[in-house]
This record gives C-alpha cells, structure tokens and sequence, in this order.
C-alpha cells in the first residue's frame, strides 16, 4: 500500500471526557480533516431531513424499540434527552446513510472520526487507529458543568449515566459490540489523568509510526 494511503483515526468516548476537543485537536496538529456533526449534516441531506431531527440520536437506541430495531438491521442515534425513534425505517435509513459517509471518506482522505460506531464499523481498514476515550464521573461531571452552565451536578450525572447506558446498547445492538471493551481498541486513554495536550502527542506519535509500518 502506499504511503500516501489515508489514516483513520476513530475515536470513541465517553460523555464528559472531551473526546470531540481531542478529536478536533489531533486533526489540526495532523491536518486531518475532522468529523462529527458533518456526519449528521450529511446524512441529514441525502435523507431530505432537517439537522435537528437526527442530530440527536446518534449512539442512541430507544428500550422501546431495541430488538424491533436489531432484528431489521437498523440502526444509529447521538445524545441524551431525545424522545425515542418514531420509525424503525428513518433508524435502518439513517444508520446506513451514516456508515456509507464514513466508509467513503475514511478511503478518499485521512481523517479523526468522533463517535458514530466507526472504530467498530471501520473494521479492516488497513490504517485504522481506533481510541477508547474515558475519565472518572466526577471529572465528567466537571466539566459538563463547565460546558452547560444551566446544569446542576445531579442532572450532569444523570446524563453521563443515561449516555453511557445509550451508547452501551448502539454498539451492542447495531454494531455487536460492548462498547467499553479495551480488546476492540488500539488505546485506550484516560483524558482525566493523562491531559489533552499529552493525549494529543501520544495519538500523534501512533499515527506517525502507523504510516511508517504500513
């Protein structure tokens, strides 16, 4: 393959850790292109819909409609605080919208993927780093009252529990995968002890040794 071959770095996280901070800030220190809400914007235009009504559901599956939904194939959703899917065909619709994107742009151009299953969903990309991001609650917890300035501690941790629940049941339904396992990552990164900036380097430094080898 040659070198000149793109580089994928996904990047899969825990709400709170500042996955999407790293992730903008090893695409910048790269000169990667960057992805996370342009995947939904995509999606959204090619399904004719308006960004607010999928932005919200991505790494999101509904209990109500979990086995509906795993028995069609379906899949995709994002955040907390949304009511669940009202069509297991806008769900299958929107899942195979999004991987088609990220499988199209991960062989067109290097590029950070936050989110969207794709460490799991990118399996077999021949130059594909795939990163678990985590921290601690209480880091979490910080600096989502950081972040939202409307929330309280209680509710911050209410979201990062019903975040991590979500996205458990997206990776295990849709993608059959557990989500927190470290043997479907390359690294696994506690942004709470380890800092972003020497996060960042670390990524790097596997990114460059990854074109040297390959």
């Amino acid at each position: 393959m040659s070198t000149s071959a793109p580089v994928v770095v996904a990047i899969s996280r825990e709400l709170g850790c500042g996955g999407s901070y790293l992730g903008r800030l090893v695409a910048q220190r790269l000169g990667f292109r960057y992805l996370d809400r342009e995947v939904l914007r995509q999606a959204a235009e090619h399904l004719g819909l308006a960004l607010g009504e999928v932005e919200d559901r991505a790494e999101r599956l509904s209990r109500g409609w979990e086995q509906i939904v795993k028995f069609f194939g379906a899949g995709s959703p994002e955040s907390p605080y949304v009511p669940p899917p009202i069509r297991v065909v806008f769900d299958e619709e929107l899942f195979r919208v999004e991987a088609a994107i990220l499988r199209r742009v991960a062989q067109e151009q290097s590029c950070v993927i936050v989110g969207k299953g794709a460490a799991h969903l990118l399996a077999g990309h021949p130059r594909l780093l795939r990163l678990f991001l985590h921290a601690p609650v209480e880091f979490r917890v910080r600096r989502l009252l950081q972040l939202y300035a409307v929330l309280d501690r209680s509710e911050a941790a209410a979201r990062i529990e019903e975040s991590d629940e979500n996205r458990q049941r997206f990776h295990r339904s849709l993608l059959d995968t557990d989500w927190t396992d470290a043997r479907g990552y390359d690294l696994c990164i506690n942004t709470g002890s380890v800092g972003f900036i020497e996060a960042r380097e670390l990524i790097v430094t596997l990114v460059e040794a990854l074109r040297r080898a390959r």
